[in-house]
């Protein structure tokens, strides 16, 4: 399988644009995609509730320190969502057509000017449990256990998961993928998923798309 990633662009302006075009799409494709109407409905309310706190900021005569902290809370809350839509239903999705990945700004890892050599060290991962029905992917390398950050040159952690039923033996046993850019990102369960034991195997990605060694499994009950 091709490893994919997307763009997520910085700034105001084309963030705002940017959630508006994956929410769209999300809402347009969801039956196709099978994208659940509890989440589509959940990212258009904190759309609407990041949109809001955006029109207040953009007023010389509303602004002030207290907005701009409210908008990028409420920012880091639709990130959240975003990030788990990605991960879910977008990335590496044999349903999407090329002109889907390029409205979505997803495209394959590689091709960088700079040649990394593959990850030779893994990854320690902890799959936090803080708020419900989600889990918050903390890591560290292997090499440097006391910094929670990707070694040079890599671009992400590639997970591959198993929610509910016996422990996965092999990396075959978890069907499920995502892509987690930085630590404490967080990964987003259906209701019904609620209370299943998840299971995880992770490693590093660099940013030519090679691979480093799976680290060993971890988990926690969804909450």
């Amino acid at each position: 399988m091709d490893k994919e990633t997307y763009a997520q662009p910085v700034g105001l302006s084309s963030q705002d644009s940017f959630q508006t075009v994956a929410i769209e799409f999300a809402i347009e494709h969801a039956t196709e995609l099978g994208i659940p109407k509890l989440i589509t409905d959940a990212l258009t309310e904190s759309s609407i509730n990041y949109k809001s706190k955006c029109v207040v900021t953009r007023n010389p005569s509303t602004t002030c320190h207290t907005a701009i902290v409210a908008r990028d809370a409420s920012w880091d809350a639709l990130e959240i969502l975003l990030v788990s839509l990605y991960n879910t239903y977008f990335l590496n999705n044999k349903k999407l057509t090329p002109n889907d990945r390029a409205t979505l700004l997803i495209h394959n890892i590689g091709g960088g000017h700079t040649q990394f050599a593959a990850p030779t060290t893994t990854p320690i991962v902890s799959a936090l449990s803080e708020t419900e029905s989600m889990l918050f992917i903390v890591y560290s390398d292997s090499s440097v256990v006391t910094r929670h950050g990707k070694p040079s040159g890599v671009g992400f952690l590639e997970i591959r998961g198993k929610i509910g039923g016996t422990k996965p033996l092999t990396i075959g046993d978890c069907p499920d993928s995502y892509n987690i850019a930085r630590s404490h990102e967080g990964i987003l369960f259906s209701p019904e998923q609620r209370g299943l034991e998840f299971f995880g195997f992770a490693r590093w990605v660099n940013k030519n798309g090679k691979s480093g060694p799976w680290g060993n499994m971890f988990g926690n009950k969804i909450p």
